[in-house]
């Protein structure tokens, strides 16, 4: 066999591994992705039934006599605790997100390494 048969072969095993690394990168920005959304759906979920529940506490508070000598201290301690489970989703989805992307960019760098070393491969 040539030496420019087996380089051809050494090139084409090599590419078809880059390929693959480059294909499993791209699969774990789709996976991280999805998990992001799926997260962000759940931190939604229950900011949403926290509001629920501040709601429904809110309507009891409502129906209870004026001269209930917690009321207000109780819907003061409910509108507090509403603002800062908003505050945290907020904080914390702005986390994920900033998380989130850096993990994206150090996967887009390694993908551009991987197709530069591809495309650098001798084929004669």
């Amino acid at each position: 066999m040539g030496e420019s048969v087996m380089i051809k072969e050494e090139s084409e095993d090599k590419f078809l591994a880059l390929t693959r690394q480059i294909n499993e990168l791209e699969w774990l920005e789709e996976d991280l992705l999805s998990m992001k959304r799926r997260h962000e759906q759940a931190v939604s979920e229950l900011q949403a039934d926290c509001r629920h529940l501040s709601f429904a506490l809110e309507s009891l508070l409502n129906h209870m006599p004026e001269d209930y000598a917690g009321k207000y201290a109780e819907q003061e301690a409910n509108d507090h605790l509403l603002r800062q489970m908003d505050r945290y989703v907020d904080e914390h989805l702005d986390h994920v997100s900033t998380y989130t992307m850096g993990v994206r960019r150090q996967l887009e760098r390694d993908q551009e390494k991987l197709i530069g070393e591809r495309s650098r491969l001798r084929w004669e």
